[in-house]
């Protein structure tokens, strides 16, 4: 992991440290913080009993009078954790590496409400849109449930191929090969639920006659009358006749957005280019006013609120396909990439 020095100190020109301390902190690059035992034993659960120091990896002496305790962590690290123990300047952080370094020691020493604040950092700042899977192993590993239900919905979505060798091989080990199984049979069960919405709400009857369904109803009604016997007994008014109220403008779209989950879940199905695609492959005068105008009938609206309405999670079903002994049926870990 990259060493949490330098780079994530840019408002930060010194580390933190009190002339009046009575305790030494050495960290593993030999940088000795003076701190308050006091507000130490506050802050963690490790520091109250001051002889539990001596477990920390600690190596007892007196300098000064005043007694040191050896600590693994860098210091870049240490001085973090005690800008957010102490009302100090808070650093800057833009460094995921760097948050879970100092995550890892707050976590170690039971610093519940430095923990807090750095979950705050990751909430606040771009992680979760850029690294979804990621940090929510990470908010698994250090019980952050805040950032847990934040980042959930793009764990689902996401690909095992997002994670770097680097990374598979450190924040698996707090994030179980099941756990990932889960994930891809959640996804699996919300794309086709959105599948079903797609074609239900995309095949409703029009309220408008576009062109194409216009065409279509003209050309059913010759076919009648050229045929009335083939067509007798069957006949069904036109508002009703599936065959005649479809525009194929909508039905292009279903089939695009469909493939699109398919392919990326995480891209926009209602996006201008799908639209655009709907109009240069639909056979209807119309498409230009029904697919690229919502308002038209407020349709594209109607299906994305709907969509934002399927639910993310199903644990009932993925708890009984275990039970019968089903994980064969389980998706595949990985998703096709976007073409």
């Amino acid at each position: 992991m990259p060493d949490a020095n330098s780079s994530e100190r840019d408002s930060v020109h010194e580390y933190l440290s009190f002339p009046d301390g009575d305790l030494i902190i050495q960290t593993s690059d030999k940088h000795d913080f003076k701190v308050h035992k006091l507000v130490m034993s506050l802050a963690s659960v490790v520091f109250l009993d001051m002889a539990s120091l001596d477990d920390v990896n600690a190596e007892r002496m007196e300098i000064d009078a005043v007694p040191t305790v050896k600590f693994v962590e860098t210091a870049a690290v240490m001085d973090i954790l005690l800008r957010y123990i102490y009302p100090a300047v808070k650093p800057t952080l833009t460094s995921l590496e760097v948050i879970i370094s100092a995550l890892a020691a707050a976590d170690k020493y039971i610093m519940t409400t430095v923990m807090k604040d750095l979950e705050c950092v990751i909430l606040t700042g771009n992680f979760v849109e850029k690294e979804p899977l990621r940090i929510y192993m990470l908010a698994k590993r250090f019980s952050l449930a805040n950032l847990e239900r934040a980042a959930f919905k793009g764990a689902v979505y996401s690909s095992t191929t997002d994670l770097t060798p680097y990374q598979v091989s450190t924040e698996s080990a707090w994030f179980s090969f099941e756990e990932f199984y889960k994930l891809k049979f959640f996804a699996g069960q919300r794309i086709q639920k959105c599948k079903v919405v797609i074609y239900r709400e995309t095949f409703r009857l029009h309220e408008r006659v576009c062109d194409c369904i216009r065409r279509d109803r003209e050309a059913h009604s010759q076919a009648i009358e050229e045929n009335p016997e083939e067509y007798r007994g069957d006949y069904v008014s036109e508002d009703e006749d599936s065959s005649t109220r479809t525009c194929s403008a909508w039905t292009k779209f279903a089939d695009l957005a469909c493939s699109q989950l398919d392919r990326d879940p995480t891209q926009d199905i209602f996006s201008i280019d799908i639209r655009r695609k709907v109009l240069q492959d639909a056979k209807c005068g119309d498409a230009l006013a029904s697919v690229l105008n919502e308002s038209e009938f407020g349709r594209i609206a109607r299906i994305r609120k709907l969509l934002d309405g399927i639910p993310w999670e199903y644990e009932e079903q993925y708890e009984t396909l275990i039970k019968k002994g089903q994980k064969e049926h389980l998706p595949t870990m990985t998703t096709a990439t976007t073409s």
